[in-house]
Protein backbone atom coordinates (compact mmCIF):
# COMPACT_ATOMS: atom_id res chain seq x y z
CA UNK A 1 0.00 0.00 0.00
CA UNK A 2 2.67 2.39 0.84
CA UNK A 3 4.50 1.73 -2.39
CA UNK A 4 1.68 2.35 -4.17
CA UNK A 5 1.48 5.81 -2.48
CA UNK A 6 4.80 6.27 -2.65
CA UNK A 7 4.85 5.60 -6.66
CA UNK A 8 1.55 8.01 -7.62
CA UNK A 9 3.26 10.85 -5.54
CA UNK A 10 6.50 10.30 -7.49
CA UNK A 11 4.29 9.99 -10.83
CA UNK A 12 2.63 13.35 -9.67
CA UNK A 13 5.90 15.63 -9.06
CA UNK A 14 7.51 14.39 -12.28
CA UNK A 15 4.51 15.18 -14.26
CA UNK A 16 3.85 18.84 -12.74
CA UNK A 17 8.09 19.40 -13.10
CA UNK A 18 7.62 18.42 -16.82
CA UNK A 19 4.35 20.81 -17.33
CA UNK A 20 6.29 23.43 -15.76
CA UNK A 21 9.26 23.17 -18.19
CA UNK A 22 7.28 22.86 -21.22
CA UNK A 23 4.77 26.15 -20.04
CA UNK A 24 7.71 28.37 -19.38
CA UNK A 25 8.64 27.70 -23.07
CA UNK A 26 6.17 28.08 -25.00
CA UNK A 27 4.80 31.38 -26.73
CA UNK A 28 2.16 32.73 -25.74
CA UNK A 29 0.52 31.72 -28.97
CA UNK A 30 1.14 28.17 -28.63
CA UNK A 31 -0.03 28.62 -24.30
CA UNK A 32 -3.64 30.28 -25.78
CA UNK A 33 -3.97 27.14 -27.82
CA UNK A 34 -3.05 24.36 -25.50
CA UNK A 35 -5.63 25.92 -23.35
CA UNK A 36 -8.15 26.03 -25.92
CA UNK A 37 -7.71 22.49 -26.29
CA UNK A 38 -8.38 21.66 -22.84
CA UNK A 39 -10.45 23.85 -21.64
CA UNK A 40 -12.72 22.22 -24.81
CA UNK A 41 -11.83 18.49 -23.33
CA UNK A 42 -13.28 19.67 -20.34
CA UNK A 43 -16.38 20.88 -21.37
CA UNK A 44 -17.21 18.05 -23.80
CA UNK A 45 -16.79 15.09 -21.40
CA UNK A 46 -20.29 16.41 -19.26
CA UNK A 47 -22.01 16.96 -22.59
CA UNK A 48 -20.77 12.83 -23.75
CA UNK A 49 -21.76 11.80 -20.30
CA UNK A 50 -25.32 12.82 -20.39
CA UNK A 51 -26.19 12.42 -24.21
CA UNK A 52 -25.13 8.59 -23.55
CA UNK A 53 -27.26 8.65 -20.11
CA UNK A 54 -30.27 10.06 -22.30
CA UNK A 55 -29.53 7.82 -25.26
CA UNK A 56 -29.69 4.79 -23.20
CA UNK A 57 -32.40 5.81 -20.80
CA UNK A 58 -34.32 6.44 -24.10
CA UNK A 59 -33.41 2.66 -25.66
CA UNK A 60 -33.73 1.00 -22.48
CA UNK A 61 -37.17 2.39 -21.58
CA UNK A 62 -37.87 1.41 -25.69
CA UNK A 63 -36.81 -2.36 -25.54
CA UNK A 64 -39.27 -2.59 -22.57
CA UNK A 65 -42.39 -1.55 -24.28
CA UNK A 66 -41.85 -3.11 -27.19
CA UNK A 67 -40.86 -6.72 -25.49
CA UNK A 68 -44.21 -6.19 -23.39
CA UNK A 69 -46.10 -5.54 -26.29
CA UNK A 70 -44.49 -8.57 -28.71
CA UNK A 71 -45.76 -10.08 -25.54
CA UNK A 72 -49.07 -8.97 -24.91
CA UNK A 73 -50.10 -9.19 -28.36
CA UNK A 74 -48.69 -12.48 -30.28
CA UNK A 75 -50.94 -13.91 -32.52
CA UNK A 76 -50.86 -17.61 -32.57
CA UNK A 77 -48.36 -19.21 -35.10
CA UNK A 78 -50.14 -20.59 -38.20
CA UNK A 79 -48.88 -24.11 -39.27
CA UNK A 80 -48.05 -24.56 -42.56
CA UNK A 81 -48.40 -27.69 -44.59
CA UNK A 82 -46.05 -28.45 -47.94
CA UNK A 83 -47.34 -30.87 -49.53
CA UNK A 84 -45.22 -31.56 -52.93
CA UNK A 85 -46.68 -33.45 -55.95
CA UNK A 86 -45.45 -36.45 -57.24
CA UNK A 87 -44.54 -35.78 -60.49
CA UNK A 88 -44.06 -32.23 -61.62
CA UNK A 89 -45.38 -31.08 -64.73
CA UNK A 90 -43.78 -30.59 -67.71
CA UNK A 91 -42.89 -26.82 -68.85
CA UNK A 92 -44.72 -25.75 -72.21
CA UNK A 93 -42.02 -25.44 -75.30
CA UNK A 94 -42.19 -22.35 -77.25
CA UNK A 95 -39.75 -23.92 -79.94
CA UNK A 96 -36.52 -24.24 -80.73
CA UNK A 97 -33.89 -21.97 -78.71
CA UNK A 98 -32.24 -20.48 -81.13
CA UNK A 99 -31.54 -16.86 -81.00
CA UNK A 100 -32.99 -14.10 -82.95
CA UNK A 101 -31.10 -12.88 -85.72
CA UNK A 102 -30.51 -9.36 -85.48
CA UNK A 103 -31.46 -7.17 -88.55
CA UNK A 104 -28.86 -5.92 -90.73
CA UNK A 105 -26.91 -2.72 -89.68
CA UNK A 106 -29.30 0.07 -92.22
CA UNK A 107 -27.32 2.99 -93.45
CA UNK A 108 -27.57 6.42 -91.04
CA UNK A 109 -29.22 8.61 -92.70
CA UNK A 110 -26.64 11.70 -93.54
CA UNK A 111 -26.72 14.34 -91.00
CA UNK A 112 -27.33 17.64 -91.40
CA UNK A 113 -25.93 21.03 -90.09
CA UNK A 114 -26.56 24.09 -90.03
CA UNK A 115 -24.02 26.76 -89.34
CA UNK A 116 -25.08 30.59 -88.29
CA UNK A 117 -22.53 33.17 -88.08
CA UNK A 118 -19.88 32.24 -90.59
CA UNK A 119 -18.13 30.16 -92.17
CA UNK A 120 -14.47 29.68 -91.01
CA UNK A 121 -12.79 26.63 -91.32
CA UNK A 122 -16.14 25.37 -93.44
CA UNK A 123 -15.96 23.48 -96.88
CA UNK A 124 -16.89 25.98 -99.83
CA UNK A 125 -16.98 29.50 -99.69
CA UNK A 126 -19.53 31.17 -98.52
CA UNK A 127 -20.17 34.90 -97.16
CA UNK A 128 -19.22 35.91 -93.68
CA UNK A 129 -22.83 36.24 -92.14
CA UNK A 130 -24.42 34.32 -94.61
CA UNK A 131 -26.11 30.38 -93.44
CA UNK A 132 -24.22 27.69 -94.57
CA UNK A 133 -25.64 24.34 -94.76
CA UNK A 134 -23.72 21.32 -95.69
CA UNK A 135 -23.62 17.22 -94.97
CA UNK A 136 -21.59 14.42 -93.65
Amino acid sequence: MKARIVATGLGLVIFLVLSVLVIQRLSAEAMAVFVGVVAGVAASVPTSLIVMWFALRTASARTETLSRAVTEARPPEPRIVVVSPSIMPASPTYGTATPMALPPYAQAAPRRFTVIGGADGMPGESPENEETVWRL
